[in-house]
């Protein structure tokens, strides 16, 4: 004789028996009817969700709405976070702002006092008062009789004035160093004349020459005048009086 199956050994046959794995799920509804560990596969991937737990992925998917409550309430909270933390910054601003107006030291009672104390001080005293004189009648003068006046003279044409000649260039500015030489002495007081330098005369450059002379081309050059005398450039571009 054959015997009929009985998976979970109950003594009732597998072909009458509604839970085959006797794990309290009738096999209706059991996606593993004769495992008596696994009962579900809500993902769909063949292996029961005892042994193989839903990720948070399958959660998700297997609860769309709870999902997107979940995700709402995140979004809210990053959004009041950020709201209050911008509200803050925005009131610590307008306090120090308003930290750097005058009028808070205005309401200092001491500073007023001080302050008014001040202004008495420096404030003058009023003006007299001046009295009110009465208007004094106006005068009004008699008209004077017109003068003829003058007929107007012709004018002369002036002639025009020649212009001017144009200025001499002037001198040289003398040395710091530099002497004039004396005049010669009268006829007859020759031997009352002061004795001469020992020495020559020399200038650096014809910047220093004394006024009143003229260049003559030779060579070496000179320089002639009456009251400066004669003066010899020399090779170094120096001047010596002869």
């Amino acid at each position: 004789t054959v015997m009929p199956a009985d998976n979970d050994g109950d003594g009732t046959c597998d072909a009458i028996d509604a839970d085959d794995d006797n794990d309290g799920v009738l096999d209706e509804v059991d996606v593993f009817p004769f495992d008596g560990a696994e009962w579900e596969d809500r993902n769909g991937d063949g292996l029961g969700d005892n042994g193989h737990p839903l990720t948070l992925v399958d959660k998700m998917k297997l609860n769309p709405v709870l999902t997107v409550v979940v995700f709402a309430l995140i979004l809210a909270v990053f959004a009041g976070i950020a709201a209050f933390t911008m509200g803050r910054r925005a009131g610590q601003a307008e306090e120090a702002w308003k930290d750097d107006e005058y009028q808070r030291y205005d309401q200092q009672p001491a500073l007023r006092e001080e302050k008014s104390r001040w202004a008495d001080d420096e404030a003058p005293p009023p003006p007299p008062a001046r009295p009110i004189s009465p208007p004094e009648p106006e005068v009004v003068p008699e008209p004077e009789p017109e003068a003829e006046e003058p007929e107007p003279e012709p004018e002369m044409e002036q002639p025009e004035s020649p212009l001017p000649p144009p200025a001499p260039p002037s001198p040289p500015p003398l040395p710091p160093d530099f002497v004039k030489p004396p005049p010669p002495p009268p006829p007859g007081f020759e031997g009352l004349a002061p004795p001469e330098p020992e020495g020559p005369v020399t200038v650096d450059s014809w910047e220093d020459l004394p006024d009143g002379g003229d260049y003559v081309q030779t060579e070496p050059m000179q320089y002639t005048g009456e009251d400066c005398g004669t003066w010899v450039r020399q090779p170094d571009d120096s001047w010596e009086l002869q």
